[in-house]
């Protein structure tokens, strides 16, 4: 079998080695990217790829190293894919190749550039659809290396990791900050290994000695007494009857009372249809989807129905869906995703912080945002709320194979009377 398809629907090339060749260090079978997911288009690169790869190994000599062979394929194949899998491209590549007076192994001075092999590792990211925001972060985390070590990434050694962990150290980055940068550079140098480019992730054991602190206390949660100063800020007050309301007052008044009775993320929120308010079961409910143009979550458990909080309705906010759905608007706010990330918070994030800002709060010293849903589970993990139903409200991934595997979403009916205990 020459072509194989990924989970994400991608056609790969499958090469199989002969055993003379596994006698002499070659792998069982070679798989490269064809970068496509329509059938007929893999064919065809499979044709062209299958036919180089061949005559790659023809012209090599058994006494010549097999990693190093592997590895100077390897980078031509992504020359190919490079230039559109171009069979003009295929024939210069195999003719400069049988032509060259000595075939040396490749090194690191015949090797692509180690910002072009990032390149590689990003492409090959991106095929597991993978967020954009998670790829520009495991991007830019790992460009900090290479400008740090100032070498090629082949010749980088586990001194240059370690003095990087210490550079972030004590430059005074947080320390999950930290730890999430030596992770980005840690899989990259994986990948590596696995193309055999490496022989060793020199970050495997470069880790961070992490502070005796529990994880909770890291993240602020909104006290009682915060609530209620933030509350009584002008913007975020009950709207009085026969005033008119901008939009964006009817925002900063909705969003951190829907944040603190739902448990929800800022941006699951703000991504809202009209539609996602609905009656479910004779409950109304928050319908949590990726169901839209650019909607997007940040997991499979991340989708899910909560239901609204009493407190919600008394406040009247099925009157306001109920204005905006009347009024034919397709988004329950007014937000659109914004820059490469379809980031659809972004917006409401430095508004809110401006009110923070007025109400004396320090940045990097305050509750945030996101503290409304860190509120929320603690309120509920204080009531005695079982963490299955609270990770079913939340959109947690449940951590044990009981659940996890075999448990099926909570009723909503025990949602519902979960979520009401909530007492702010």
């Amino acid at each position: 079998m020459f072509l194989l398809k990924d989970r994400n629907s991608t056609y790969y090339a499958r090469y199989f080695f002969s055993q003379q060749k596994i006698a002499q260090g070659f792998p069982k079978e070679l798989r490269f990217s064809l970068d496509t997911k329509t059938r007929v288009i893999a064919i065809d690169r499979l044709v062209i790829v299958i036919a180089y790869i061949r005559n790659h190994i023809a012209t090599c000599k058994d006494s010549d190293n097999s990693q190093c062979i592997i590895k100077d394929l390897k980078i031509e194949l992504s020359r190919i894919r490079k230039n559109n899998f171009s069979i003009t491209t295929c024939i210069e590549t195999a003719s400069a190749k049988s032509t060259s007076p000595t075939n040396e192994p490749p090194s690191v001075k015949h090797s692509p550039s180690s910002l072009s092999i990032l390149d590689d590792f990003i492409h090959s990211k991106e095929s597991e659809n993978i967020l954009p925001r998670s790829i520009q972060q495991l991007e830019s985390r790992i460009k900090a290396f290479i400008k740090f070590s100032k070498v090629h990434i082949f010749e980088a050694t586990s001194k240059s990791a370690m003095k990087f962990r210490d550079v972030l150290l004590r430059s005074g980055k947080a320390e999950k900050s930290v730890i999430e940068y030596l992770a980005a550079i840690r899989q990259f140098y994986k990948w590596l290994c696995l193309r055999e480019d490496v022989h060793k992730n020199i970050f495997d054991g470069v880790s961070v000695q992490r502070k005796k602190v529990r994880a909770s206390e890291l993240r602020q949660r909104w006290s009682r007494l915060k609530l209620t100063k933030l509350f009584q800020h002008r913007r975020l007050t009950l709207p009085k009857q026969g005033r008119e309301y901008t939009q964006n007052e009817w925002e900063d008044y909705w969003i951190p009372q829907l944040l603190l009775y739902s448990g929800a993320r800022v941006s699951e929120i703000c991504q809202l249809d009209t539609a996602d308010i609905k009656l479910v079961n004779g409950t109304w409910c928050i319908d949590i989807n990726d169901d839209g143009t650019d909607k997007r979550l940040k997991s499979v458990s991340a989708k899910r129905l909560i239901p609204l909080h009493s407190q919600l309705v008394e406040l009247g906010f099925l009157r306001y869906a109920q204005t905006r759905y009347e009024n034919k608007q397709q988004k329950l706010f007014s937000f659109t995703p914004m820059g490469a990330n379809k980031d659809w918070s972004k917006a409401y994030i430095t508004r809110f912080s401006q009110i923070l800002d007025e109400l004396g709060y320090v940045p990097s010293f305050r509750p945030t945002l996101h503290s409304f849903r860190h509120t929320f589970i603690d309120e509920l993990q204080q009531v005695g709320v079982a963490e299955n139903i609270v990770a079913d409200l939340v959109g947690h991934t449940k951590s044990t194979i009981t659940y996890g595997r075999y448990g099926k979403r909570v009723e909503l009916k025990k949602l519902t009377k979960t979520i009401n205990r909530i007492r702010l």
